[in-house]
């Protein structure tokens, strides 16, 4: 999506090394931990795990403090470590 939206000059990348030469870079770094996380969520057994994995990405992205998400990882350990 992001070779095309280039193509058409919809989307400008700002580095140099993040162009059409390199297209598994944009695929290694911008859309497989997307993906893996994705799939991970997709495969876990509650929603209650689901919820907090998301939420925990949230805070993540919204750049609020790492004690908000580490308390989320702690919920989420103490389900699956019980």
């Amino acid at each position: 999506m992001e070779v095309l939206l280039n193509c058409i000059g919809a989307l400008t990348w700002e580095w140099r090394w993040w162009n059409l030469d390199a297209p598994w870079l944009i695929w290694l770094i911008g859309y497989m931990p997307f993906f893996m996380v994705a799939g991970w969520v997709h495969d876990m057994p509650s929603l209650k795990r689901q919820i907090g994995v998301v939420k925990c990405a949230r805070y993540i992205r919204a750049g609020r403090p790492w004690r908000i998400c580490l308390g989320a990882a702690v919920d989420l350990m103490h389900g699956v470590c019980a």
